[in-house]
C-alpha cells in the first residue's frame, strides 16, 4: 500500500510519519454513517504512523477528556481489555505505539490539564499560544517551557508565574480564553 511503502522509505531515511487530522470531520462527524475517531486512531497505528493529532480535550478542537483518554489508550497501550464504549479486547502484540498530538487553541494556561490528560508521552503543539505572547515568540516558548517544567514538578501555574515573567505575561493574555 502507499502508506506501507512510505513507512519502509521513512525507516531507511530515519524519518517519522506525521498524521494530521485535516479533513477528518468529513467522516468522523457524521452521526448516522460516519467513522468514529477511535477507528482513525487504530488505522494510524496499524499503518505505522509515528504521531497523529487526536484533539486536546481542552483546546478548540472537538472531543472531551474521556474521548482523548480513549484515543490515547488505542495509540499507546500494547493490550486493552476494555469493552465499554464500543471497545473490544485489543492485543497490539509488538506493534509499536503511536504518539498522540494535542493541538488547536493551546496556550500555557492549559498545561496542567494537558499534563493530566496526556502525560508527558505526547506532543503538545502550541501555535498562537506561543506566537501571540506580548514579548514575542521566544517569550511565548519560555512561558510554555517554564509551565511544563513547573507542572511536572508539582507546582501550580500561579506558583510558577511568580518566578517566570514570561508565564505571568502569558497568563494575563490567555487566562480569559476558553473554548
Amino acid at each position: 500500500t502507499g502508506v506501507g511503502s512510505l513507512r519502509k522509505e521513512m525507516d531507511k531515511l530515519g524519518l517519522s510519519i506525521h498524521g494530521h487530522r485535516a479533513m477528518h470531520a468529513a467522516f468522523t462527524r457524521l452521526p448516522n454513517h460516519g467513522i468514529e475517531y477511535r477507528v482513525v486512531a487504530k488505522w494510524a497505528r496499524l499503518a505505522g504512523i509515528d504521531h497523529i493529532h487526536i484533539g486536546t480535550g481542552v483546546g478548540k478542537l472537538e472531543g472531551g477528556v474521556a474521548e482523548m483518554k480513549e484515543r490515547i489508550e488505542i495509540l499507546r497501550k500494547s493490550y486493552s481489555n476494555r469493552v465499554e464504549n464500543m471497545f473490544f479486547e485489543q492485543d497490539w502484540a509488538d506493534l509499536k505505539p503511536t504518539v498522540p498530538v494535542a493541538s488547536g487553541g493551546l496556550h500555557p494556561g492549559m498545561i496542567p490539564a494537558l499534563y493530566n490528560i496526556f502525560g508527558m508521552d505526547a506532543f503538545w503543539a502550541f501555535g498562537g499560544g506561543v506566537h501571540g505572547h506580548p514579548e514575542g515568540s521566544m517569550a511565548g516558548a519560555r512561558a510554555v517551557r517554564d509551565a511544563v517544567e513547573g507542572v511536572v514538578a508539582g507546582k501550580s501555574l500561579a506558583e510558577i508565574a511568580k518566578t517566570s515573567k514570561a508565564l505571568e505575561q502569558a497568563m494575563g493574555i490567555w487566562e480569559e480564553v476558553k473554548f
